[in-house]
């Protein structure tokens, strides 16, 4: 770790909605990157005005934050509908291969078994091996395959 222990924290309140929609941009503009071409859409569908007040207040899923004392190093956003959903998950380029992912997604799961649910999907992308292989580590197994083609 860059300067000590690494905290999970889970985002309470309003005050780090700025810090989760960063973060939320950064892993975007990640994924885009690893997307074919075609698939790449810059009007991508909006987010609805209160969904990140329903992740700060719990009502609608909830998000931790890692901190390195006082920097944050990584974020996961759990969604809650029918089932929980594995939305988000970035770290830090400086604080990559360090366990912070894996710390993020086992307080996740942690949490979303408090809350009750038994269930829980995520998305990944074909070809991003290092998160496939984290989800894998942590339990998550393969059953459905999404494919595209540009008309």
């Amino acid at each position: 770790m860059k300067n000590g222990e690494i905290q999970i924290r889970r985002v309470i309140g309003k005050e780090h909605i700025k810090l989760l929609m960063e973060f939320n941009q950064m892993l975007d503009d990640e994924m885009t990157a690893l997307m074919p071409a075609f698939l790449r859409d810059p009007s991508d569908k909006p987010v609805p005005p209160t969904y990140w007040e329903d992740i700060a207040s719990g009502t609608g899923g909830f998000a931790f934050i890692a901190w390195d004392v006082d920097h944050p190093a990584g974020m996961a956003l759990i969604e809650y509908g029918e089932c929980a959903h594995f939305e988000s998950l970035i770290v830090l380029p400086a604080y990559r291969h360090q366990g912070i992912g894996r710390m993020l997604v086992d307080r996740s799961l942690e949490q979303v078994r408090r809350d009750g649910y038994e269930f829980m999907t995520l998305n990944v992308l074909q070809n991003n091996e290092n998160a496939e292989s984290l989800y894998t580590q942590a339990g998550f197994e393969g059953y459905k395959k999404t494919m595209a083609i540009e008309l």
